[in-house]
């Protein structure tokens, strides 16, 4: 959970300076968003590759009648 608020914290600081180097206003804003969009299918794929789930079997005890 740590990572994934500083890669947010990341993507709030990166924003407005990508815009500003865009050239600001809508183009600023589409090419930063650009390329925030192609980043994101790469950084879905790692962590869908890196994922591991942890399921613990449920212990079920017999009953003797």
């Amino acid at each position: 959970m740590t990572l994934a608020m500083a890669g947010a914290a990341l993507i709030s600081y990166a924003t407005m300076p990508l815009v500003n180097a865009f050239g600001g206003g809508k183009s600023g804003w589409f090419f930063t968003f650009l390329i925030f969009g192609c980043l994101a299918p790469f950084m879905y794929l790692i962590t869908f590759k890196t994922t591991k789930e942890r399921v613990k079997p449920v212990v079920t005890q017999k009953k003797y009648h």
